[in-house]
């Protein structure tokens, strides 16, 4: 430090081990990529500029999940005030994609988790209507159909809730798919974040460009930290 003095509490020095690895493990240094990066991105959020959803890529342990926390408290922050005179307001919110262990996305999964971030009541309880009164469905057929009642009712909270950011974080578990299936990755994304009025923010490693590169959109910023 230029002023002679330490970064920390010296008290800590005479702390258990447990408490100072602790702090160590806690503590969180600027760097000026990741600082360079957050302000980048809170710029983008200001101002989407007609962006529908935004990728933030770079390696493993490099940051990024850090950058998201303090975008994610810096917006919370700002909106407590307005968020305290309508507790229905939301203006953001996100999700850790998940690794399914297959050939395939959990897209049930996927809208279950992000209904319960924007607090949706009876998610369980979430259908579409029958088209028929001896309308009888498969199981994958019945699957499809909760699923695509689970998307409908996120894009109908997220704008109730008027949602403005939603963070994926690990995003490049969507590509963990059959390369023809990429293209239809990227797409529900975007679909989503055009129908539900939120800009999708995915965080994830260098397979993440895989969605990025399966087709350049005009309406996608990316932002590589490293």
């Amino acid at each position: 430090m230029s002023n002679g003095k330490p970064g920390f509490d010296p008290s800590l020095l005479t702390r258990p081990a447990p408490e100072r690895l602790q702090h160590f493990r806690s503590y969180v240094a600027k760097h000026k990529r990741l600082t360079d990066l957050d302000k980048q991105i809170t710029a983008a959020l200001d101002e989407p500029a007609g962006a529908s959803f935004m990728f933030v890529v770079g390696p493993t342990g490099i940051g990024k999940s850090t950058v998201r926390d303090v975008i994610f408290r810096r917006v919370m922050n700002q909106a407590m005030a307005e968020m305290q005179t309508d507790p229905g307001y939301i203006p953001i919110a996100g999700i850790e994609v998940i690794a399914s262990g297959h050939k395939s996305y959990n897209w049930h999964d996927h809208w279950t988790r992000a209904l319960e971030t924007i607090e949706e009541p009876l998610i369980k309880h979430k259908s579409l209507p029958r088209r028929s009164k001896i309308d009888r469905l498969t199981s994958g057929a019945r699957l499809r159909e909760q699923t695509a009642a689970l998307r409908r009712s996120f894009e109908i909270g997220a704008r109730q809730r008027r949602l403005r950011t939603f963070t994926l974080d690990e995003a490049q578990h969507l590509t963990h798919v059959p390369a023809t299936l990429l293209r239809y990755q990227l797409e529900t994304v975007k679909s989503v974040a055009n129908l539900s009025k939120a800009l999708h923010v995915l965080f994830g490693t260098y397979e993440l460009l895989l969605l990025r590169n399966e087709r350049p959109i005009r309406s996608t910023r990316c932002y590589c930290p490293f």
